[in-house]
């Protein structure tokens, strides 16, 4: 049997389920499989270098080009599908160290010309938000406080916009907050995530939290499914979380399947567990552990 003769359903079935050096290898095997595989390829793109993320802006042609990292202007092709960037959906940026990339700087070419990205996954850099995203993963970023209108539209989601966003998975660990008096996540982030992210199913985030920020958060989430609150690598016991604020999450949240909630004094494991159990039907998992 001729793979053209397959069903595209079926093809994509099986390609999605081998690594990447295997799509690429399949994108050369025939013509009839190579839009099919190549449209996988591009979808969930990982860019792990600085000279990664500028060849990615080469291709995407614009009249006032920004500057690269160094400071001089990256230029662009000429045309503008040279390249389906277009068909990113779930980019990923992994830097293995830090590396101080100016993402941030870079925002309008990356909303107007990754317009169908979903989900950003980012470690060891500047963090980087789209008003579109779906799912969004900083882990070991920085967060710089903005300094020009662009920069206040992903910015000020975070901390201080009151505006909805269609946020369901987030996921924020061992962030630094830039020029700011505080280097943690507190309260105050938790708040304004919950005065956006009105879908919110999955959040994951270390910090400084107590009851002030958690119960907002619980009262504004009704559809959260799985939430982490992890203490900074910093600090292992803390009493700042009550069983009131656990109380709160149960009854608004009746959708809970997992809590962790890490090194609180204040919070009886055991009882913290019959708590969703009882409140929370489709609860599967907690770890209350001190």
């Amino acid at each position: 049997m001729l793979v053209s003769s397959l069903p595209n359903e079926l093809i994509l079935s099986i390609v999605q389920l081998v690594d990447q050096e295997t799509k690429n290898t399949c994108t050369r095997l025939c013509r009839s499989l190579y839009p099919l595989v190549n449209e996988l390829l591009w979808a969930h793109a990982t860019l792990s270098c600085r000279d990664q993320v500028e060849r990615l802006f080469q291709a995407m042609p614009d009249t006032s080009a920004p500057s690269s990292a160094s400071g001089s202007p990256i230029s662009f092709t000429s045309q503008p599908r040279s390249k389906p960037y277009h068909l990113i959906t779930h980019l990923t940026i992994h830097f293995a160290h830090f590396d101080p990339y100016p993402f941030h700087d870079l925002l309008p070419y990356f909303a107007e010309r990754l317009g169908n990205l979903v989900s950003l996954h980012m470690t060891n850099t500047f963090a980087l938000f789209l008003p579109t995203l779906l799912h969004c993963h900083w882990h070991q970023c920085v967060f710089t406080l903005p300094s020009t209108a662009e920069q206040d539209a992903w910015f000020d989601f975070f901390f201080s916009a009151h505006r909805p966003l269609p946020l369901t998975h987030l996921t924020i660990l061992n962030a630094t907050i830039q020029d700011s008096y505080q280097t943690l996540l507190v309260d105050e982030h938790l708040q304004a995530i919950a005065s956006s992210c009105f879908q919110l199913e999955s959040l994951v985030c270390n910090g400084f939290f107590t009851d002030m920020g958690i119960i907002p958060l619980a009262a504004r989430s009704p559809r959260l499914r799985s939430i982490e609150l992890l203490l900074p690598h910093i600090i292992r016991q803390s009493n700042t979380i009550s069983q009131a604020a656990l109380e709160q999450l149960a009854q608004s949240c009746p959708e809970l399947r997992q809590v962790i909630c890490l090194g609180q004094t204040r919070i009886h494991p055991d009882r913290a567990l019959a708590l969703f159990q009882h409140k929370c039907p489709y609860f599967t998992s907690g770890d209350f552990s001190i």
